[in-house]
Formats: C-alpha cells, sequence, structure tokens
C-alpha cells in the first residue's frame, strides 16, 4: 500500500538523524468554514512536533481529509532561500500562513489521509478547463491507452495561450513508421470527452525520445511546454 511514511523509512531517517515530514510532526489542514452563507477566515492550527509542520493551503475551495491543496511546510529543515536568488526566494520561502511566517512553498499538491500525506501532482502542471482541475498524468495516460500500437513511447500534457484562453495541448510520441494521425486524434479525443469530458486543442506528434525525463524518470513537462513556445520543438 502507498504510503508517504513507512516503519523502515522512519527508522532509517532516525539511524542518519534526517526529520521525514508527518513521520516527527502531524499534519495540518487549512479549512473554510461556512455558517449563514458567510465565508469565515481560513484557520491553520498545526500540530508541532520535533521536526517540520505540514500544512495543506486550500486551492480556492473547502479543505478536509482526502481534499487536494498546495502543501507548504515549515521547519528546521527547511532552508532560507535559494543561493543568491531572491527574487525566486520571495516566491516561495518565508511565506505566512494563518498569520505565521517561516512558510515554504513547496510546489506540490497532495492531500491527507488518516494522518498521512500524499503527493498528487505539481501547481504549474496543473491544467483548467472551464473551471475544473485536471492533472495531466491523467490525461497523458488515457491518451496512451487509447494509442496501445504506441510502444515506449511518452505522452505530455500542458496548457498554453492567454489567461482565460488556455488551450489544452498534447504531445506525443510517435514511431518513424507511417501511422494515421488523424485516426489517433480522433481516438484520443473520444477517449478524453467519455472519461473527463473535455478534448485536446492541440495534438501534437513528435519523435520518439523527445520528451526528457529527470534523473529520478520524471516527465519534464515544463521543459517541453518551452520548447514549443520557442518553436524549437520537433514536430
Amino acid at each position: 500500500e502507498a504510503s508517504f511514511v513507512n516503519e523502515r523509512a522512519k527508522r532509517r531517517a532516525q539511524a542518519q538523524g534526517l526529520t521525514l515530514l508527518a513521520a516527527q510532526a502531524e499534519a495540518a489542514i487549512g479549512r473554510i468554514a461556512l455558517q449563514r452563507g458567510e465565508q469565515r477566515q481560513r484557520r491553520l492550527e498545526p500540530t508541532r512536533g520535533a521536526g517540520a509542520v505540514v500544512g495543506i493551503r486550500p486551492l480556492h475551495r473547502i479543505i478536509g481529509e482526502r481534499e487536494i491543496g498546495e502543501v507548504w511546510v515549515r521547519g528546521s529543515s527547511v532552508t532560507q532561500g535559494y543561493w543568491q536568488d531572491p527574487a525566486r526566494s520571495a516566491e516561495c520561502f518565508d511565506q505566512r500562513l494563518d498569520g505565521q511566517g517561516g512558510w515554504l512553498r513547496t510546489g506540490d499538491l497532495g492531500c491527507l489521509d488518516q494522518g498521512e500525506l500524499f503527493i498528487t501532482g505539481r501547481s504549474k502542471e496543473l491544467l483548467i478547463v472551464r473551471g475544473a482541475n485536471y492533472f495531466p498524468q491523467d490525461l497523458e495516460h488515457e491518451a496512451l491507452q487509447a494509442c496501445p500500437e504506441l510502444i515506449n513511447c511518452r505522452s505530455v500534457a500542458f496548457q498554453h495561450g492567454r489567461l482565460g484562453e488556455e488551450l489544452v495541448a498534447l504531445a506525443l510520441e510517435v514511431p518513424r513508421s507511417a501511422i494515421d494521425m488523424t485516426a489517433l486524434q480522433a481516438r484520443i479525443n473520444a477517449r478524453l470527452s467519455e472519461k473527463y469530458g473535455i478534448t485536446v486543442d492541440n495534438l501534437l506528434f513528435i519523435p520518439r525520445k523527445t520528451v526528457r525525463t529527470t534523473s529520478s524518470g520524471k516527465l519534464q513537462r515544463v521543459a517541453l511546454k518551452n520548447e514549443f513556445l520557442a518553436g524549437s520543438l520537433p514536430l
């Protein structure tokens, strides 16, 4: 069973003198209380432990168990900022929440389930279509499921365009052999429409091995989006 912290990790961290979030401190959730049709001020009531404190910042709606928000952390293991980069540091470090400073905006999205923290994605990669949130990995998975003949190919979903008028784009790796791109697009949009009620505005067919990954195997979605905007993405 997937878990943010397990007993083996706890023992290993304690032996190495490390701090694991949610291992030595309980998580805290920002809540928005509604009473008589009026919205009360959101409150954050962290329980401090020996290590870091985890906070979930709401995404414009009520936050509770198993609801998703941006993960904020604070504690002695959190550094003061980026090296010689005050502009970026000001965006992420020493943020204030419920009147308290020292919070780090991780940029990760996650939720709490029975006191354990689960990461669901990255806030800057989230797709918003007609007010609804979609994780790119969900669209990418369904696109590849609709095209089982694309073996060892990756897909990347992202948005681009003016604020409020963003378009959904999907970059799909395809082999050099001849394929019916019109048929692929129809199958992908049909599956996304059935599953999520949305379709892709721009379907980009790119050569295999174009999508770069990090050392841990994560898709570099922002890098690919920047290549597309710069006109340097091979199509």
